[in-house]
């Protein structure tokens, strides 16, 4: 499980995004990423990035080839390109 925990130290507010798991039958941190004062990651939570260049949809959210065959004629039917 993730969370996102504030540190104080000297009055300043840091954040840290942490993993918790269970380690020898206690719930143990796992892994912790720094991530600074709110102001400098505040900008990467609001989607102000890029857009992506392009998406590929897949029926039930698997490729064709796992799928089977039937499921890459039915994105053909929908006009969809086809993988080889």
């Amino acid at each position: 499980m993730q969370r996102l925990e504030a540190k104080r130290v000297n009055g300043h507010t840091y954040y840290y995004l942490s993993d918790w798991g269970w380690r020898e039958g206690k719930c143990r941190r796992l892994a912790q990423l720094y991530l600074g004062k709110l102001e400098q990651f505040s900008s990467r939570l609001t989607g102000a990035g890029p857009a992506p260049a392009y998406a590929e949809v897949f029926e039930s959210g698997r490729p064709p080839r796992v799928v089977g065959r039937g499921a890459a004629r039915r994105v053909d039917s929908l006009g969809q390109p086809a993988m080889p």
